[in-house]
């Protein structure tokens, strides 16, 4: 199959995947669903904060979109059943861009439907005199689409799905022993610079005399600025790294 696109092609090949592969997720919609109604349960007797609700619902709703790659597409990769979709009639191209709808766009809805349909539910009780309920937590829509946090959220998924697509056995696992390391990874080495840093005076005195050439003549808004500019260059590589290793996985899967 060439590294084409075709839309007609393209279209049946998501029809498929919403078909055969999204159902794979309801348990795990229902699960983080599920914790919406033990809260609820919880406090039937008592009042249940709409804040504690609102900052309930948007782990949830992350981890809802962060672990669905692992469960949407669980045997993309596996030697027993990979095979099944590796003779999909659509280009590699088409796949990735399928896959990427499918957990950046579909599952992020399905999840804001489910727990936001759950709570309004829950609500209906709580308004009939059953649980604690008191307003609705919706999750802010305005939030969710800013052109920043839409970045992040592509850099956000587009990693485990590069993550599901190279690992074929204990990838969430993997994964987070790999997230885990690089953490540690980080404080080390911001606490070596650091410390460096502190028992260096020439070193010292040469980082500050560069933070005052960059931002002496800046404001804090400009300087927050700057970063905001730099946090989206990077999650725009990652996006871009990670997009790239999931393609060429596809492309070289072997069975």
């Amino acid at each position: 199959m060439s590294d084409t696109f075709d839309f007609g092609r393209f279209g049946k090949l998501f029809k498929y995947e919403c078909l055969n592969y999204l159902p794979r997720y309801v348990k795990g919609m229902l699960v983080f669903a599920g914790f919406i109604v033990a809260s609820w349960a919880f406090t039937i007797k008592d009042g249940y904060a709409l804040n504690d609700r609102t900052e309930m619902i948007y782990p949830l709703f992350c981890f809802a979109v962060l672990l669905s790659p692992y469960f949407v597409y669980s045997d993309i990769n596996s030697r027993k059943k990979g095979y099944i979709y590796a003779i999909i009639p659509a280009s590699t191209l088409e796949k990735l861009l399928s896959m990427s709808l499918m957990c950046m766009v579909v599952v992020p809805v399905c999840a804001f439907v489910a727990l936001t349909a759950t709570d309004v539910l829950l609500w209906l009780f709580s308004m009939m005199g059953i649980g604690g309920f008191k307003e609705i937590a919706f999750l802010d829509l305005a939030v969710l689409l800013d052109y920043r946090v839409i970045i992040s959220a592509i850099a956000f998924v587009s990693t485990p799905m590069m993550f599901n697509a190279v690992f074929r056995s204990h990838k969430i696992l993997k994964t987070l022993l790999f997230f885990l390391a690089l953490f540690f990874a980080l404080v080390f080495g911001v606490s070596f610079i650091v410390s460096a840093l502190s028992v260096n005076l020439a070193t010292e005195r040469a980082f500050e005399i560069w933070l005052g050439r960059t931002f002496g003549n800046c404001s804090a808004q400009d300087v927050i600025s700057f970063l905001e500019i730099m946090l989206l260059l990077f999650n725009a590589a990652i996006a871009c790294v990670t997009l790239a290793v999931t393609y060429r996985r596809i492309k070289k899967m072997d069975y």
